[in-house]
């Protein structure tokens, strides 16, 4: 059984034989890979939710007396959208952690994700290119695989790198470098194609 929190469907719960379920109790686990929605049973549409609503619905999990691990499909904490961050599954899962839920992260910075994107392309490292604006999941993850990367400075960190004249302080970009552990193999504002 399944108490899912999001409106994508990008697991089909059907064909995994699992069930969306309303009751915190009924649930073996917990998929979190969105933050705008609460799964409904029996196939109904996903209920659009408030991060406060979200929040109480995973409190309301937590203090099961055997409270359901959750599965987060996508462990970043924000994403841009226009010129604001909000908040993704990442935040859900911190959120759960700290309440004392157990958590199982998948996805980026676990380099399983990109040995089987390798092994399924059967590329070889040297030529892959990661892109993204996240130092931790994206970069960390690039380095934690082996593979280069180019992050994405107009995106997610672009508020703490950017200077008054809009350019990127290079003193900036490389004092967050640091404190996030992960040196890309490039870097550039935007991805323009």
């Amino acid at each position: 059984m399944l108490c899912k929190l999001t409106a994508r469907q990008l697991l089909c719960h059907r064909e995994s034989g699992a069930q969306v379920v309303q009751k915190p109790a009924d649930a073996d686990f917990i998929l979190a890979h969105g933050t705008e929605a609460i799964g409904q049973p029996n196939g109904a549409a996903a209920q659009a939710a408030s991060m406060q609503q979200i929040n109480a619905a995973l409190q309301c999990c937590a203090e099961q007396a055997v409270a359901p691990p959750m599965v987060v499909a996508n462990p970043d904490v924000v994403t841009v959208s226009g010129s604001d961050l909000v908040p993704m599954p990442g935040t859900l899962a911190q959120y759960y952690a700290d309440l004392g839920g157990q958590v199982y992260w998948m996805g980026k910075p676990d380099p399983v994700i990109y040995d089987a994107a390798l092994d399924m392309w059967d590329v070889p490292k040297e030529c892959v290119l990661a892109i993204g604006d996240s130092l931790q999941h994206d970069i960390q993850g690039a380095c934690n695989a082996g593979v280069d990367s180019l992050f994405i400075t107009g995106g997610i960190h672009a508020k703490d790198l950017h200077a008054s004249d809009g350019e990127v302080d290079e003193q900036k970009l490389l004092q967050l470098f640091q404190m996030h552990k992960g040196q890309p193999t490039y870097s550039m504002p935007t991805l323009q194609i």
